[in-house]
């Protein structure tokens, strides 16, 4: 959890230790305190982001991460902004892997909850007839809109 760091450090965990003593009904809680500098915790995330994640025809490469890959590739370039979708996660990389072995040219995709767009703009980079991302968060719906125009697939 994060909190400021109080006036009053011993005073502070005390009362803590009190509180959470008093709500979970027991005499001794043990409490641990360390204090961090504050650091842009919207970049610094950034670079824990391995290379990007290839299936055997996508590259998916993040909007700051340089990449080279193979001639045929098809490269999606993805900045999530607020969104879930950097093709880190396990379901989102089988997900693109079985995109890539079970799309066939014309079929129609529909990926609700979008995020960033990291599954439907790779349906359309591949051939899909229809790939319509519907997202209710603005802020994600944002960076959806942007990833869309990045990789040229809004028509």
């Amino acid at each position: 959890m994060y909190l400021e760091e109080p006036d009053d450090v011993s005073g502070f965990i005390k009362c803590l230790r009190d509180r959470v003593s008093s709500a979970i009904r027991r005499e001794e809680v043990d409490i641990m305190a360390r204090w961090l500098p504050n650091e842009d915790w919207s970049e610094k995330w950034k670079h824990g982001l391995g290379p990007p994640k290839i299936t055997d025809r996508i590259a998916v490469r993040l909007s700051w991460v340089q990449f080279n890959p193979e001639p045929d590739y098809i490269v999606i370039v993805i900045d999530p902004g607020m969104a879930f979708g950097t093709a880190e996660h396990g379901t989102t990389c089988r997900t693109l892997k079985l995109l890539t072995t079970a799309l066939k040219v014309d079929d129609q995709i529909l990926d609700v909850e979008s995020g960033s767009g990291i599954l439907a703009i790779p349906a359309a980079a591949l051939g899909a007839s229809e790939s319509i991302a519907i997202e209710g968060d603005s802020p994600s719906f944002e960076a959806l809109r942007k990833n869309v125009e990045r990789n040229a697939v809004s028509s």
